[in-house]
């Protein structure tokens, strides 16, 4: 006689699956709706999730992207910028991954990538750690950049992993 091993899901896993195949994408519990659009938009990866913090295009003058929350659940991070255009005389552009633990009341600085001249690809890598001196990052995400020069432009994206 053989035996049968049945697997038995939780009403969550099996809500989960059904959602994901009728919708693509679904609001789990503790997220933001834009974080839901993050992940409709790309999916998710593995066992965490790609943000784009910022479009590939090209920029001319300083700016500050639109916030993006829905990051509390996650621990550790992975952010790529990629400059693959830039011109001008002297240009320069410094950008800064900002976060906040208010909903965007107030900013504060996470991780600012090297300052760049010319084209190239950047990866910076962040964890929490459970520690006393740790720094908690907050729930919504935003980049600030600077850009600098006589007609400079920049093309550039930026985005995220996070687990």
């Amino acid at each position: 006689m053989k035996t049968f091993r049945a697997r038995i899901l939780t009403l969550a896993a099996v809500v989960a699956i059904l959602m994901a195949a009728t919708f693509g994408a679904f609001l789990l519990p503790g997220h933001s709706t834009q974080h839901a659009a993050a992940v409709g938009a790309t999916g998710y990866e593995g066992p965490g999730v790609r943000f784009t913090l910022v479009a590939s295009a090209a920029r001319t003058v300083t700016g500050v992207t639109p916030q993006v929350c829905g990051h509390g659940p996650y621990h550790r991070f992975a952010y790529q910028q990629v400059v693959t255009a830039a011109s001008g005389t002297a240009p320069t552009l410094d950008t800064t991954i900002q976060h906040s633990i208010d909903n965007g009341a107030n900013w504060y600085p996470l991780v600012t990538f090297t300052q760049r001249v010319a084209t190239g690809t950047e990866l910076k890598l962040y964890a929490e750690v459970d520690a006393a001196t740790a720094q908690v990052v907050g729930d919504c995400l935003r980049l600030s950049y600077v850009i600098t020069g006589t007609t400079p432009s920049f093309t550039f994206a930026v985005t995220e992993f996070a687990q």
